[in-house]
């Protein structure tokens, strides 16, 4: 096995990568539905998310909306604590909150209530990084919530140095999914407008003492706390972005205390939180990993780089025997893995990764099988002088078929009509495909190394021409994607992970659409009972 491993600067290449996962602040304190929140963006775009730090969507949310004001200031009381509710859809015991994928921190900003058109001027009142069990703010948001304030919830403490006035609350959660990228993280904004009463007559603090900052303006592409690579093998210290949590004590001190989720065993309420950065366990361990995802296949291969002591911003692969014939590029997905989906791959596979800086590594005929979950070590780094060999990749009984990405799959859900073979197809791309048989109703077959991940179905005993076929999954805001047809004969989704059960809509030359619900992710033919 031969690794070569190249030093060479190349033009830095950002990456698309979809997203299909967000999540908007909905309601405070349990109140109706954007009570005392800024507008957002209507309808199924209120958790869109933000990408560009100097932005004037970056101050309260998405413009013009988030300009206006909210329906009335919520009344509080300084030094009570408020319920913040996030929510991915909308209210709902089903809602996923926000994808796993898209872990980061949690911000609060505040600022007295501008006049006359100003733009507010805010500091910050409490951050939620990366705590000492690996955790950020968005893991918690998935189970019990910061401070054990239920899923979906922070429940957050006004500061009580506050005086009595008008503020406005801006709530930002940032997803390092695309963090590896400049410009890749995303954030999600909101504001509340709030009226804080304070009885007290000492500890009050003067506003316009307090040090603050402006949004757009405070944050750059580049800050260590945004641009991040959460796929690491061994995650690194993490700085949350913007100025220290404000203290009346010592304005330029560090925060010393924070709410903390009640689900880590290791953290108790009284023990100091996210004080600063959480340094990871220090390790030696620099080398490149390469971690196989669980549904990996032929059909989809799927690879997470870890371990290496810079982000990975390409990796390209290319086959064995007479189809080593060049370097195709994967794509980044938004839950960290890069993939393959729009033909075959034969094995053993050999990778070619590229480094932030530009250093390339070679590794020849790397994968020799792909055993879903498991880890290929090697030894080497990134800008390495000399060829290090790479400990052995796990061995597997059953390795996958080999499938050119010319022939017929050699598994092929029974009944299919036509079979589809490069012949019957005149193998080409293009989005219209007639059955060489006609069957008396239209039938869908799912191909049997489909998965969430990666979904191809064949349609058959149609009499008109297929122009093109679409998906969507089960939760209730999907929309339908379109579907790519294969020389092979099947239509191809791979936008990322679908919910089951799917439907299927299929579109005639004519105009006319079959749509066929309830179809499953596993290999199998449903027979519409339709003429098309």
């Amino acid at each position: 096995m031969n690794i070569k491993i190249l030093s060479i600067l190349i033009g830095l290449s950002v990456l698309v990568k979809h997203t299909t996962a967000h999540i908007y602040l909905s309601s405070v304190n349990g109140n109706d539905e954007f009570d005392a929140i800024r507008p957002e963006r209507p309808n199924g775009d209120r958790n869109a998310p933000i990408t560009n730090v100097n932005a004037g969507d970056m101050t309260c949310g998405w413009l013009p909306y988030a300009s206006n004001p909210a329906n009335r200031a919520l009344p509080v009381t300084a030094g009570s604590n408020i319920t913040l509710q996030y929510w991915h859809d909308g209210p709902g015991a089903s809602d996923i909150i926000i994808e796993s994928s898209h872990r980061g921190p949690c911000i609060m900003y505040m600022a007295a209530n501008p006049v006359n058109g100003q733009d507010p001027a805010w500091f910050k009142i409490w951050e939620y990084g990366l705590d000492s069990s690996n955790k950020f703010c968005v893991d918690y948001l998935q189970s019990s919530g910061i401070n054990a304030a239920g899923r979906g919830r922070i429940s957050l403490k006004i500061p009580s140095y506050l005086p009595t006035g008008k503020y406005i609350l801006r709530s930002e959660i940032i997803a390092l999914h695309q963090g590896d990228v400049i410009g890749g993280a995303q954030f999600y904004v909101n504001c509340v407008e709030l009226s804080v009463t304070n009885p007290a007559t000492t500890g009050l603090v003067s506003i316009s003492s307090i040090p603050t900052v402006k949004f757009p303006g405070t944050y750059s592409s580049t800050d260590a706390g945004i641009y991040y690579n959460l796929y690491q093998y061994v995650l690194p210290a993490y700085i949350v972005p913007g100025p220290s949590v404000f203290q009346p004590s010592s304005p330029s001190s560090p925060v010393t205390t924070a709410p903390v989720p009640s689900t880590p065993a290791t953290q108790t309420p009284s023990s100091p939180v996210n004080t600063a950065p959480i340094t990871a366990p220090t390790t030696t361990d620099n080398y490149i990993k390469i971690q196989i995802h669980p549904a990996a296949s032929t059909w989809w291969p799927a690879f997470k780089i870890l371990g290496s002591s810079e982000n990975t911003t390409k990796v390209e692969f290319q086959g064995s025997g007479t189809f080593k014939k060049g370097w195709t590029t994967m794509s980044l997905s938004d839950y960290g893995y890069w993939i393959f989906s729009t033909g075959t791959i034969t094995l053993p596979l050999s990778l070619r990764l590229t480094s932030v800086s530009g250093s390339v590594v070679e590794l020849d005929e790397i994968i020799t099988a792909l055993v879903g979950g498991s880890i290929v070590s090697t030894k080497v780094q990134y800008g390495s002088t000399a060829p290090i060999y790479p400990t052995p990749p796990p061995v597997t009984t059953s390795v996958p078929t080999i499938i050119t990405p010319t022939s017929t799959p050699t598994s092929t859900p029974t009944p299919i009509a036509p079979t589809p073979t490069p012949t019957s197809k005149a193998a080409t791309n293009s989005p219209t495909t007639t059955p060489a048989t006609i069957q008396s109703t239209v039938k869908l077959s799912v191909h049997p190394g489909s998965s969430q991940w990666w979904f191809a179905v064949a349609v058959s005993g149609n009499k008109q021409s297929i122009s093109y076929v679409e998906v969507k999954d089960s939760n209730p805001n999907s929309q339908y994607v379109q579907m790519n047809i294969q020389t092979w004969g099947y239509w191809v989704s791979q936008t990322g992970e679908l919910v089951p059960p799917l439907t299927v809509r299929i579109s005639s030359s004519s105009g006319a659409s079959l749509t066929i619900p309830h179809v499953p992710e596993t290999e199998t033919t449903i027979d519409s009972g339709t003429y098309f």
